[in-house]
Parts: structure tokens; C-alpha cells; sequence
């Protein structure tokens, strides 16, 4: 919901604003509790002065915040789609109904519980307990809570088959009970018919423990026994099993994370001893192309990152997208990481890790880098071709190979092209879903550069990445027909 920028409009969307209001949602649920075991009068207007102001000031608090809701909407139009506005409407409604308008109706016409407005009144106190659905509110405030009721709603269709199937079951059994036991004493008391039967297995059979309670409501009614058995079946079925079953997954993770986490750590120890021991040469803490191969090569190091579940065939293969970078100038060099570094990105090569924004950022600057590269051999053997066929050079083998390579050059150009612009699009799609998830908080990406005193990697923030720059052509000249007459 979209709020004007006055002082309603920010007071509706301030976030105190909201926090108070489920504070009084929080207290008018408490004082529904007190107010059914403490006041027993059938109406509000014959009840003592305490229950009646509390009952106004909820009334008061909660039509000032619809009103405010609704004054401060900077397009009324969107209260219509807005189902918790209805939805608090629709309550505020009835708390009117009985706090204010029924209320002056009894004091001028009689509150005795015998009149029809008495009757009214005693059916709108009933209906009083329909204020708790307010209560809902404050799942917004608690993330976890709507997620545990999105659980019960997408596990529902498999509950009611499984409950299908115990009804069946338990009908099946019914039949035979009554069938068996007709002439017998526990026939007569237990299973005198189907119905009965069905009760007697679900009390007796599968709640067992809660058997005493369901014998207290019996005399009671269906009503009472219905809604006793509703809960022991919300209670112990769904939620404490859900209960059950969350700690068993929570249980799961974080023995799954802390038993990975230390075998990374033990991994990561050999990892060092063997590149401080027999890679690094030069003892500058730093790792180059060649000695990342060679720790990939070296048979210990291969079982250790093995051990990773990283496939080592492929990690060799990442080797010119990890070091092969570009400077400001276009010009290549080979960047150096440090052994944590390096670390780091052994451990991102696990299967199991998902593909991030990062990754598909650091994929587009390194096919910007080749697209540098190739733009500028393209460049180069574009003007040695120029140069040949303005001077009318007689057709050559060295000729023939000059232009295969500008044919190549250019199909891998245009590749390289269509990689970027997919991955551009990729990024664009991933970047707006992050900004959606993050609620318009998107973190800046990190991209590594260049230290221009080390020459190694070193990390910035940045949104942007190198344009793609067109194909270089030198001023004046015209692009020629390689596989024209005159160029052959």
C-alpha cells in the first residue's frame, strides 16, 4: 500500500504507528479472555463501568487506525484489492455493531435478555470472540509464523488423504464390530451402531490418552464433543508433529553444516601445508596461474580438493577465468590471487553451491576481457588487410591465411557478442529478482580488479562492467570487402 506524503499518510505507513497497533490487537485478544470470565451481564450497557471503557477504547483505537489507513492511501482505489483493510473493516464493524449502536438501542428500549434487542445483544456478545481472528495481524510481524501456517496450507491436501484413509479404515472396522459384538455386552454399551462405533475406535482407539476428556463432553452435546475433538486433533496431529518434524530438519542442517564446515577447514589446513611446502617458490603468499596448476596436478592436493566434491578436471579448466584479466587500458595480464582467496574459490567450485549474481558478473567481465582481446587482433588484421588490398597485392597463400583468420576472428566476435548480450540478460533478470526478495535493498556486487602496485587481485564494489566497445576502425577508412574480387 502506497500512503500520501502528509502528515496521515506518514503516520500510517510509520513503522511505531504499526508496532502500537499490535500491541492493542495483542490486548484486545487478551481482554476478550477476561472480559468472558469476569462479565457475566448479557449486554454491554448492563455491564460495570470498567468493561465498558475498556470495550470503547478499543472501539475508539480501532476506528482511528482504519480512518487513518484510509485517509492516508494515496489511491483509494487500491483499498479495494487491499484484503486487510476489508478484512478489519469487516471486524470494526461488528465491534461498532455492539459497542456503540446496540448499546444505545438498550438503554432506550429496556436491556432485559428477554427483549429482542436483549437477544441481540446476547448473540453479538457471542460473536465477540470473532474479534481473535484479528490476531492474524500480527503473523505479519512474525515471518516464521506465516511460514509455519504456508507449511500446514501446502501439506493439506496430503493430511485430508490421510485422514481419508482413516476414516475409511475406521468404518471398515466399525461395520465389523458391530457386526461381531450385536449380541454381547461391549455390542450393546460400545458398538450399538456405526456412528457410535466410529466414536468409541477414534476415542478409545486412536486418542486414547485424551479418552477421560471426550467421556466429560459426551453428556454435553455434539457441539462441545465436535470441538474438543478439533483441537486435539489440530493440536497433537498437526503442530506438535510439525513441531516434531521441524526440530528433526533443524537437527538435520546443522549437523550437516558444522560436519562440512569442519571437513572445509581440515581440507583447507592440508591445502596450505602442501602449498607453503612444495608450491610456492617464491614464499610470496600469493598464487599465480602456474602454481594453481600445479597444486591441481600435485596428487595430494588433487585428493584433498577431491574430498571437496570438486571435480579437479574442471577446476583446471576454470584456470584462464580465474587469472586471465584485463586492465583499464585493454591491455591483458595475468592476475595473482592470495591463498585465501584461492581457498575461497576452491570451496565455491562445490557441486552443491547454487549459481549467484557474482558468478554470472565475474562470467560477463571475463568474456569482456576476451572480447577485448579479439576486438583488438580483429583490429590488427583488419588493417594488414586494408593495407594489402589498397596496394593491389597479388593473391598469396599468406593472403588466403590472412583472411581466414579475419573470418574467424569475426564469427568469434559475433559468439562472443551474442554470450554477452545473454549474460547481460541474465543479470538483468537475476538483479531484479534480488531486488524484489531484498525488498529494493540490493547489495553492490563484488568484483575483483586490479591492485596497480601488486598486480593481484583485490576486491571493490561496483554495479557497472566494462561496454562492449565497437570494432576498431581507423579514422577515415572504410571497411573493406574481404570477399571481394578486388581483395582476392
Amino acid at each position: 500500500m502506497e500512503y500520501k506524503d502528509d502528515c496521515i499518510g506518514r503516520l500510517a505507513a510509520a513503522q511505531c504507528f504499526e508496532f502500537v497497533t499490535l500491541a492493542v490487537v495483542l490486548a484486545n485478544a487478551i481482554w476478550v479472555a477476561i472480559d468472558i470470565d469476569y462479565n457475566k451481564a448479557p449486554s454491554l450497557a448492563q455491564s460495570q463501568s470498567q468493561f465498558i471503557i475498556v470495550e470503547n477504547f478499543f472501539c475508539t483505537y480501532f476506528t482511528f487506525e482504519l480512518a487513518v489507513r484510509f485517509l492516508g492511501a494515496k489511491r483509494k482505489s487500491d483499498l479495494r484489492t487491499d484484503a486487510w483493510f476489508w478484512f478489519d473493516g469487516f471486524l470494526l464493524a461488528l465491534m461498532i455493531t455492539e459497542t456503540w449502536i446496540v448499546f444505545f438501542i438498550v438503554l432506550g428500549m429496556g436491556s432485559s435478555g428477554e427483549t429482542p434487542i436483549g437477544k441481540i445483544s446476547s448473540m453479538l456478545r457471542m460473536l465477540r470472540l470473532a474479534r481473535l481472528a484479528r490476531v492474524v495481524r500480527l503473523f505479519r510481524a512474525v515471518p516464521e509464523l506465516m511460514t509455519l501456517i504456508k507449511a500446514m496450507g501446502s501439506a493439506l491436501r496430503t493430511v485430508l488423504i490421510a485422514l481419508l484413509l482413516l476414516m475409511v479404515t475406521m468404518y471398515v472396522f466399525a461395520i465389523a464390530l458391530v457386526t461381531t459384538t450385536e449380541d454381547s455386552d461391549v455390542g450393546t454399551e460400545l458398538f450399538k451402531d456405526v456412528p457410535n462405533a466410529i466414536y468409541t475406535l477414534t476415542r478409545d482407539g486412536i486418542l486414547p490418552d485424551n479418552a477421560p476428556i471426550l467421556h466429560a463432553f459426551e453428556d454435553e452435546g455434539w457441539l462441545p464433543t465436535l470441538v474438543i475433538l478439533l483441537f486435539i486433533n489440530t493440536a497433537t496431529f498437526a503442530i506438535l508433529n510439525m513441531l516434531v518434524g521441524i526440530l528433526c530438519e533443524v537437527a538435520f542442517r546443522v549437523s550437516k553444516v558444522y560436519g562440512d564446515r569442519m571437513q572445509t577447514e581440515f581440507i583447507k589446513a592440508q591445502l596450505t601445508d602442501i602449498y607453503t611446502q612444495n608450491i610456492d617458490a617464491n614464499s610470496d603468499g600469493f598464487v599465480s596461474k602456474d602454481e594453481f596448476l600445479g597444486i591441481v596436478r600435485n596428487d595430494v592436493a588433487n585428493r584433498a580438493v577431491q574430498a571437496l566434491g570438486v571435480d579437479t578436471q574442471a577446476l583446471s579448466e576454470q584456470a584462464d577465468m580465474i587469472f586471465d584479466a584485463v586492465d583499464d587500458h585493454g591491455e591483458p595480464f595475468e592476475r595473482r590471487l592470495n591463498f585465501s582467496d584461492f581457498l575461497d574459490v576452491v570451496v565455491s567450485m562445490q557441486p552443491g553451491n547454487d549459481c549467484t549474481l557474482y558468478d554470472i558478473n565475474a562470467l560477463q567481465k571475463f568474456i569482456d576481457g576476451r572480447l577485448g582481446m579479439v576486438e583488438s587482433e580483429l583490429g590488427v588484421s583488419k588493417k594488414n588487410m586494408r593495407g594489402s588490398v589498397r596496394a593491389g597485392a597479388a593473391p598469396n597463400p599468406q593472403m588466403e591465411g590472412l583472411r581466414s583468420q579475419v573470418l574467424i576472428l569475426e564469427r568469434l566476435y559475433g559468439d562472443l557478442m551474442v554470450s554477452q548480450m545473454q549474460l547481460e540478460s541474465d543479470v538483468q533478470s537475476m538483479s531484479d529478482l534480488l531486488t524484489v526478495s531484498s525488498g529494493g535493498n540490493l547489495p553492490p556486487i563484488m568484483e575483483p580488479t586490479l591492485d596497480p602496485m601488486t598486480q593481484t587481485g583485490s576486491t571493490h564494489y561496483s554495479q557497472g562492467s566494462r561496454p562492449t566497445k565497437p570494432l576498431p576502425v581507423a579514422a577515415g577508412d572504410e571497411e573493406p570487402d574481404i570477399t571481394s574480387e578486388h581483395g582476392d
